[in-house]
């Protein structure tokens, strides 16, 4: 995936962020304000990311859920005592 930054017209209205993606998709370099309508220019993508911080092999993330999900209990049970 790449990353898209927020875009606004020139009065300041947001433009959708599924809108920017599909303009950008189809090779478009502009989109049209659905507030007023207004031409505005769509920057270049990013580089690309990923969803995980190490980038790959999963076994890390795995095991900091596990000890997450174990602190969470502790902390739950001393609440309750």
């Amino acid at each position: 995936m790449r990353r898209l930054e927020p875009v606004h017209c020139l009065n300041g209205h947001p433009i959708d962020r599924i809108v920017v993606r599909k303009r950008t998709a189809a090779g478009s370099d502009f989109a049209f304000c659905n507030e007023c309508g207004e031409k505005t220019s769509l920057p270049q993508a990013t580089s690309p990311y990923s969803y995980s911080r190490t980038g790959g092999g999963g076994g890390n993330n795995r095991r900091a859920a596990d000890e997450r999900s174990r602190f969470e209990q502790v902390i739950f049970r001393l609440k309750t005592y």
